[in-house]
């Protein structure tokens, strides 16, 4: 599933909805859907593998390089 141009609340509507189990990105982009004001009355438990540490909860990100990043604020 690919989106024609960034934007986080899209983006979180779309993996909320759709279940996504694999999210693919930049870090900037992460940042973003971390720090968005609905990110964390989002269900993202559907998303298994990712290259947005963010958007794993802590307890799933253990392993996975630079996973003691915290989103910023």
């Amino acid at each position: 599933m690919f989106e024609d141009r960034f934007e986080p609340e899209a983006t979180l509507k779309l993996l909320e909805r759709e279940r996504v189990t694999q999210v693919l990105g930049w870090p900037h982009m992460g940042a973003a859907l971390a720090n968005h004001p609905t990110f964390r009355d989002r269900d993202l438990s559907s998303i298994r593998a990712t290259t947005l540490v963010e958007l794993l909860p802590p307890d799933k990100r253990s392993g996975i390089p630079h996973s003691d990043r915290t989103p910023l604020e």
